[in-house]
């Protein structure tokens, strides 16, 4: 796990040390090792740089950039490539011969075999940069569910791409210029719409694409073949298989590997299929909240402290309080770009005080979107099973503002539940789903999407998996624990298990209530206790704090006329948010927590 750097330069006379900077810029994503190497032409030079955090084969032999013995082929690689080992064989089979034990030099030799059209073949989570000398080409590629994130940024004479947006920013060769047109996305969907980013000029590159540069010619293309659906019937047997194959993957390393651990179904899926592999006292890491937090906080705590006993791990409990916000600037001073979910400074703090344990972690994510867990997704397929929440949509909406959510109250979730689902009811299937995803608080653009899909719940499903999953939470994940030097591994993201879910008509993933795959599973490795669990989301307690005025400073902002955020969104707007919040007329604090991230972050970045 490590941050990768390029600079392509038209022989401009750049100097060697901004190559360097941009390590610096990312150190922190591999504190283990720093190096870099600059390769000129006739008419280019060509910069590659990395920072290495040693999770497989600590030999310095391995650390990065990384030359083919005849130094012709050069990579700089993040992430993991699980199925190295196979890949590895396949290779000396054809003559190959390796010097180290790692999988970056597998991943090297298998493109210097196969070039681009071997993509595909990786199981694991990377960015990558290639660089062919004999063909004076480079190769840049990133993972097909976009576990992990690479940027760019091109010029008339210059291109630079880096792990984070940081690193390009590190050059001092770049404007610094806002792009605004991420703005009303972000207020409504709480993240950026990609390829593009909050800093104007910098992209992101696509998830399961690469780009091609070869004579100042780039060419972008998808390296992922979609299977076809197939009218098999998927099952538990077949669904446990594969997962207890990337599990067992995901837990190789040269490291000791953890688990940050909820207690909700996934992650005490993962902590089960562990033990059932036979690791013992795997140290598992989660966040407790204090009772005094009622129905606003979660009993994260409770069922993870539970799972630790049933499934035996070595647990960690960190128990959080207002506190936690203290460190909100320096948090916003880190963050690349603006992202409106709790959960980021909560991964943040969680990552903190794991990586004083070790340095690699299991995680849940991308299980909701796989597997259809996420309430919205049970909520859309009654709506499109029912003609009479169709046809009576406004009746409905009306029904809703009757549910009371700003007090603390046993069914205050439930209501809350009811009442986004009630609120968000079109006649139109499309725009209701977009509804869900959306707060209509802020919501001034109809945002319809083209469907390329005839299903609309598989539309949907593929909706989460290739916007809010990518955008949100793998981009949060990875910022978070990769500040902290911690590499996150993600066994629902699995390729062969995701082209398993991805043979079936997604309809049979909901047919049984949401997630009922993994249920059925957990039930049987003995977790009943924890599938008859309420769902409910990792982050902060935000509605208790702020009707207990726990933001003062972060809502200063308000008391500054010539607060950036003002050019976007009235002052008005956002205080009587607050205030509505604050007499407990409704619960508004993911609404609240969206824009006061973004008036705070633009200050910190923009001011």
């Amino acid at each position: 796990m490590c941050g990768i750097n390029l600079i392509i330069d038209k022989n401009t006379g750049l100097q060697d040390d901004v190559i360097q900077r941009m390590n610096t810029a990312i150190h922190h994503r591999g504190p283990d090792a720093s190096g870099w190497i600059i390769k000129r032409t006739e008419s280019h030079s060509i910069h590659l740089g990395n920072t290495r955090l040693q999770i497989v084969d600590p030999d310095k032999r391995s650390n990065q950039p990384m030359g083919s013995q005849d130094e012709l082929y050069w990579l700089t690689f993040n992430g993991e490539i699980y199925n190295y080992k196979e890949l590895r064989v396949a290779l000396e089979k054809k003559g190959y011969e390796f010097k180290t034990e790692s999988d970056t030099e597998v991943a090297l030799y298998w493109l210097v075999e196969y070039g681009k059209a071997g993509l595909s073949a990786l199981n694991g989570m990377f960015a990558l940069v290639f660089l062919d000398l004999i063909s004076d080409s480079i190769l840049v590629a990133r993972d097909r569910h976009g576990i992990k994130p690479l940027y760019y940024s091109r010029y008339s004479k210059r291109a630079f791409f880096s792990s984070e947006i940081k690193g390009i920013q590190a050059t001092n060769l770049t404007s610094n210029q806002l792009n605004e047109n991420q703005i009303q996305h972000y207020l409504q969907f709480r993240y950026a719409k990609a390829p593009e980013t909050f800093h104007k000029g910098i992209f992101s590159v696509k998830p399961g694409h690469c780009i091609s540069i070869q004579n100042d010619e780039w060419t972008e293309e998808g390296f992922v073949k979609h299977k076809q659906i197939e009218t098999e019937t998927l099952t538990i047997d077949q669904v446990e298989s594969h997962l207890l194959n990337s599990v067992e993957r995901s837990l190789k390393a040269d490291t000791q590997v953890g688990l940050f651990l909820s207690g909700g179904i996934d992650s005490t899926l993962l902590l089960a299929l562990s033990k059932e592999l036979g690791v013992q006292n795997l140290p598992t890491f989660s966040i407790s909240h204090s009772l005094k937090e009622g129905s606003y906080g979660t009993e994260d705590g409770k069922f993870a402290k539970l799972a630790s006993e049933v499934y035996d791990s070595e647990h960690y409990e960190f128990q959080i309080n207002s506190g936690i916000l203290d460190s909100m600037e320096e948090h916003l001073g880190h963050m690349d770009q603006p992202i409106g979910d709790s959960s980021s400074l909560l991964s943040d703090y969680l990552s903190k005080e794991t990586a004083r344990n070790v340095k690699s972690v299991l995680s849940g994510a991308g299980a909701d979107e796989w597997f259809a867990g996420y309430n919205r997704h049970e909520a859309y397929y009654r709506y499109l099973s029912n003609g009479i929440i169709k046809g009576n949509s406004k009746i409905l909406r009306g029904v809703a503002n009757w549910l009371p959510t700003g007090i603390d109250h046993p069914l205050r979730k439930p209501f809350q539940l009811a009442k986004k689902f009630l609120n968000n009811l079109d006649s139109d299937p499309q725009e209701t789903y977009m509804n869900f995803l959306s707060f209509p608080y802020f919501r001034e653009v109809r945002q319809r999407i083209e469907t390329i899909e005839s299903d609309l719940f598989q539309w949907a499903l593929n909706h989460d998996r290739s916007n809010y999953l990518v955008e949100d939470v793998l981009s949060l994940s990875d910022q978070w624990t990769m500040r902290n030097s911690i590499e996150m591994r993600v066994p629902y993201l699995d390729n062969e298990l995701t082209k398993l879910i991805s043979s079936v008509d997604q309809k049979e993933l909901i047919t049984k209530g949401k997630k009922w795959i993994l249920k059925d599973l957990l039930t049987k490795y003995g977790g009943q206790k924890f599938v008859d669990r309420p769902k409910e989301g990792f982050g902060l307690p935000t509605g208790k704090w702020l009707q207990d005025g726990m933001f003062r400073e972060q809502l200063n902002f308000l008391n500054d006329p010539k607060s950036i955020i003002f050019k976007y969104i009235e002052k008005d707007r956002i205080a009587n948010l607050v205030h509505a919040h604050e007499r407990k007329k409704g619960d508004y604090s993911l609404e609240f927590w969206n824009v006061m991230t973004l008036a705070n972050w633009l200050q910190v970045h923009f001011a």
